[in-house]
Formats: C-alpha cells, sequence, structure tokens
C-alpha cells in the first residue's frame, strides 16, 4: 500500500509537489489524515509532516524527500535559543554563524531543513516569525 499526496498551489490549481511513500518506512503506521501542510518559512512552496514537536516529526518534502527529527532534538533546539532571536537562515550553502539552519546542520542533518523546521515550530506556538528571524520566548 502506498499513499500519494499532493501538494497543489492555491492560486493557480496546478500540482507543485508529489509525494509517494509506503507505510513500511515509517516506524509507526500512519495515514494521510495524521500529515499536516504548512508553508515553507519563505511560503514559496508547501510541506507535509506527521506528528509534533512534543512527540517527534517526519517531514516530507521535495521528490519524495523525508526527514525524522525526535521530541529530545526539539527539545534542546528550544532549550538552546531560549529567549532569543535568530536568523532562521534556510540556506543549505553557508548558512550565518548562531542561526537555526546553522545548528539544524550541525547537530540534526546537513539538509536544509530549516525552512521546515522553523515553519513547524511558528506553527505549534513555540516561536514566532519577525520577518526572516525566528523569536523562541
Amino acid at each position: 500500500m502506498f499513499y500519494i499526496i499532493r501538494l497543489t498551489n492555491a492560486t493557480c490549481g496546478r500540482t507543485s509537489l508529489t509525494i509517494e511513500f509506503s507505510p513500511h518506512t515509517l516506524r509507526t503506521p500512519m495515514s494521510k489524515s495524521e500529515f499536516k501542510t504548512l508553508h515553507t518559512w519563505d511560503c514559496h512552496s508547501r510541506f507535509c509532516y506527521a506528528g509534533s514537536v512534543k512527540e517527534g516529526t517526519l517531514i516530507l518534502y521535495g521528490g519524495g524527500f523525508s526527514k525524522e527529527i525526535s521530541a529530545s532534538v526539539y527539545q534542546r533546539m528550544i532549550e538552546h535559543f531560549s529567549g532569543r532571536t535568530v536568523c532562521c537562515e534556510t540556506s543549505l550553502n553557508s548558512p550565518k554563524s548562531g542561526s537555526l539552519g546553522m545548528w539544524l546542520g550541525e547537530n540534526v542533518s546537513n539538509a536544509a531543513v530549516a525552512s521546515f523546521v522553523g515553519a513547524i515550530l511558528v506553527s505549534e506556538g513555540y516561536a514566532k516569525k519577525r520577518c526572516n528571524e525566528i523569536e523562541f520566548p
């Protein structure tokens, strides 16, 4: 059994991303309804994720790519940035020192996942978006 998720550009109605995955690749069975869809940090595209900051997330993006981020990673990240406003920095090539993107690159993945993680943190109320910066209360 495969799930197919299609993300559609709301302004023109064209399919901009199709992700196919097998539930066999996931640690726990998930249904399509368990996935939430958000805009990336810069709002240029959309992605899906299941789970939560509190439980850990499975992020689905691009042409079938995925990244799991554990609850403990989110907790460490929130503790590290607590009380600070930093650049989200979604660039993979040269993230700014002290940015969320650099921290994720050093602690989670060399993939540019800050665009997804920042959006999840804001959506779930763990941070606020301030232009291109992310504020951790």
